[in-house]
């Protein structure tokens, strides 16, 4: 009796619903649970460390010195994000939260090929109840993913 290839394996198991993630889908995954654990434990540093920060700003935005006013434009964006998290913070205070699934949203390529993902959904459990979260904008920087947009939630 043959044995199935490796190629008829992946192609049965592909058939049967299951789903493989990419080295890339599970960072993100991984990222995102480490950024609501952050929020369940009030730990501010480590959530703010999954947020983007000046340097992956710069980097996604290698002509923002051309702005009229570079700095205060930074500023700005990483205070909004701040905000955002201490609202998601107050949102969720009290409550035990749990990831109980991570679609990602659609891939694409933010400026100068950044790899992205956009509208990606996480379903949180606080104390049982499901909350739907969708982070708006996910970016690749430097081989970190970075969460660059919270918008759009009603806790927000």
């Amino acid at each position: 009796m043959l044995k199935p290839s490796l190629f008829l394996f992946g192609l049965m198991v592909f058939s049967a619903g299951c789903h493989i993630p990419a080295p890339d889908e599970r960072a993100v995954k991984q990222m995102l649970t480490t950024f609501f654990a952050a929020v369940e434990r009030d730990d501010e540093d480590m959530a703010r460390a999954c947020l983007i920060d000046l340097d992956a700003f710069h980097e996604l935005n290698p002509d923002v010195a051309a702005r009229v006013d570079a700095e205060s434009f930074t500023a700005t964006l990483m205070a909004e994000l701040i905000q955002n998290y201490r609202d998601m913070a107050r949102f969720f205070e009290g409550r035990k939260l749990k990831v109980k699934s991570i679609k990602l949203g659609d891939n694409w390529y933010q400026y100068k090929g950044h790899q992205a993902f956009k509208d990606t959904e996480v379903i949180v459990s606080a104390d049982g109840e499901e909350v739907p979260v969708i982070i708006r904008g996910i970016v690749r920087v430097e081989g970190k993913w970075r969460i660059v947009d919270l918008s759009g939630n009603d806790m927000l």
